[in-house]
């Protein structure tokens, strides 16, 4: 048996060599070669005994900056080095549509020489996954030499490999972890000014996180800065903190100006946000529960077994007049505030606690806390299936967010008997002082994401989910009309509103394109103006993609399933190819964005077909 199999081998080793392909390479994109010079000998050794080597001018750094987009050139018409020593690059790109081994040949070249594929070094035969691969040689001339190429490529398959000249590229690893991409934008109180946040991830992992602060309409950018910064609730100034001898030192700036105030000395660490009315810091600490034991594993409730569930949460004070921080709420389930009123004056509060004997084993209460003389009303008490609340802008209602059985199914379209979905989100506004409630999105398909109520126009505007689209929607409270914005992309998120003027930005994903930013002036329930702040199509770069298209079918049930067809470029429909279903188990579909770790696009450009429900 072992004999047959090995003969087997041998016969898959022959055919394969027999129908090996080797492409010669004739045209090359090219830098230099540039002059270099002996160093100044001091000595004639170093300090490990050795003398100098021409041979080491290779080892000298030479930026490959432009080397990519440099025009084409043959490979006999590369210029030649000058009376001395010179230093050059050259590059190709070729591609391959299957796994392949191959190998490169670089007769012509010069012997001191190094070769690098996809920016690593390479040498011998390479095993490479389908994609476009960029080749780069750096040579040294001899004085008075030329570079006459005549490099090939050879695989051991026929009809799988080819040139590429164009620029272009499919879409690879590369481009799914590199690049520049935009991560988030928020509005000032005017509605006049952006600051747009950006992560920047390079070779070997590096990633930078930095901001932008940009006029809005002129996008006149008057600071770039790696600090992270936010917008002051009601004075139109961007704030930060800065790490200095004896502590964190909180400050501000004003756009138009850069004139830049301390605001705070040596405040806490930690998360904070602005009071609306400037005057204090509110605070999310911690406070780190009891110690688990070495000798004994010890499950207080099921949800003990998540690292950290014994440490607890409490929202705290900081006056920014006296510097003192002071706790708000004291109590061991934890507490969280949920939001503040616009006059600053109150404070929406929540505790929860478990309840393990019937469904939902979690119930909340509200409180409402008066922020200076902390007395506290109740609002409700033991709510199930509530997940949060915000303040109207007069204070005196509360716009709750939970799934269809909150407030006894008021917001249900099923029958009792029936039990809908936990992670769908309903809108209920309760009013504090008739203690009465109202479901807002009860006939509205869309699950709710998102929400922020406007104190500009007393809109309230909201993400939710349709299927496997993300969109921005206006509600307006008085009337319950709801009317989706027209704004760009496919899966919107990250969406804020200016404090102070009818001015709305957010990130969106089209299908096929990463995020982009937009920010969208709002008259009468409807986008007046839209400006795109950043296009995502530029983080594709020369990267080409394949095609997406809608595909549903109707199940044996009689439901329609709908599903996204991802299709490889040049797709040829005569003939097969292999297929990746992906498909989420939960309870919402599999979105459109763009950017994931599991990405259709580059499973593509492997020469997959991906279908997406």
């Amino acid at each position: 048996m072992q004999r047959i199999l090995a003969a087997t081998f041998v016969a898959l080793l022959l055919a394969s060599a027999s129908r090996a392909e080797t492409i010669p390479v004739r045209s090359f994109r090219h830098i230099g070669p540039f002059p270099v010079q002996a160093p100044l000998l001091i000595d004639s050794v170093d300090v490990h005994s050795k003398g100098f080597d021409s041979r080491s001018f290779l080892d000298a750094p030479l930026s490959r900056e432009g080397l990519a987009a440099s025009s084409l050139c043959a490979g006999d018409d590369l210029p030649a080095g000058g009376d001395g020593w010179s230093l050059g690059w050259i590059a190709f790109s070729f591609e391959n549509r299957r796994f392949a081994r191959v190998t490169l040949s670089l007769e012509g070249m010069p012997e001191t020489r190094c070769l690098y594929v996809d920016g690593k070094a390479a040498e011998g035969a390479l095993e490479l996954v389908p994609g476009t691969h960029l080749a780069e040689i750096k040579y040294l001339l001899e004085p008075g030499r030329k570079a006459s190429p005549a490099v090939s490529i050879e695989t051991t398959g026929e009809g799988i490999l080819s040139l590429r000249e164009d620029g272009l590229h499919r879409y690879g690893m590369r481009d799914v972890l590199l690049g520049t991409r935009i991560a988030g934008v928020a509005v000032s109180p005017d509605g006049k000014w952006l600051i747009t946040s950006y992560t920047t991830t390079r070779e070997g992992g590096f990633t930078e996180h930095f901001c932008k602060v940009s006029e809005s309409g002129s996008g006149r950018v008057v600071l770039r800065s790696g600090q992270r910064l936010a917008w002051m609730p009601r004075s139109n100034k961007y704030y930060y903190t800065r790490k200095e001898d004896g502590g964190l030192r909180l400050l501000a700036a004003d756009p138009a100006t850069g004139q830049e105030e301390v605001l705070a000395e040596r405040i806490p660490e930690g998360y904070f946000q602005f009071a609306p009315s400037e005057d204090f810091l509110l605070y999310s600490q911690q406070e780190n529960g009891p110690a688990e034991r070495d000798d004994i594993y010890q499950i207080l409730t099921p949800d003990d077994r998540q690292p950290g569930w014994r440490s607890r949460s409490y929202p705290a004070r900081y006056d920014l007049a006296t510097g003192l921080c002071q706790r708000i709420t004291f109590g061991r389930k934890g507490e969280y505030l949920q939001d503040i009123s616009q006059d600053g004056n109150k404070l929406l509060v929540s505790t929860s606690r478990s309840r393990l004997e019937r469904r939902p084993t979690t119930v909340t209460d509200f409180f409402i806390v008066d922020a200076r003389t902390l007395q506290v009303d109740t609002v409700l008490t033991a709510t199930e299936f509530l997940s949060g609340g915000s303040f109207s802008p007069d204070g005196r209602q509360v716009m709750f967010m939970g799934n269809p059985e909150a407030f006894d199914r008021v917001g249900c379209q099923l029958p009792a008997s029936v039990t809908p979905s936990m992670t769908e989100n309903e809108l209920f506004l309760y009013d504090l002082d008739a203690k009465s409630v109202k479901p807002l999105t009860k006939d509205f398909d869309p699950s709710v994401n998102t929400f922020i109520w406007s104190p500009a126009d007393g809109q309230v505007y909201l993400t939710a989910e349709d299927r496997d689209y993300v969109s921005v929607f206006a509600l307006n409270p008085q009337s319950g009309s709801i009317v989706k914005l027209a704004l760009q992309g496919d899966y919107a998120y990250r969406f804020r509103m200016a404090d102070h003027a009818p001015v709305l930005a957010c990130l969106s994903y089209a299908t096929m394109e990463p995020a982009s930013a937009y920010v969208a002036s709002i008259a009468k329930g409807k986008v007046a103006k839209s400006q795109t702040l950043f296009d995502g199509k530029t983080a594709l770069g020369d990267a080409e993609l394949g095609t997406c298209q809608d595909w549903n079918f109707t199940n044996s049930k009689g439901d329609t399933v709908y599903g996204r067809l991802y299709l490889p470029k040049d797709f040829d429909a005569s003939k097969q190819y292999p297929m990746i279903v992906y498909y989420y188990g939960g309870c919402s579909p599999v979105s459109r964005y763009f950017e994931s770790p599991y990405a259709p696009q580059y499973w593509n450009s492997l020469g997959y077909v991906a279908y997406i429900v």
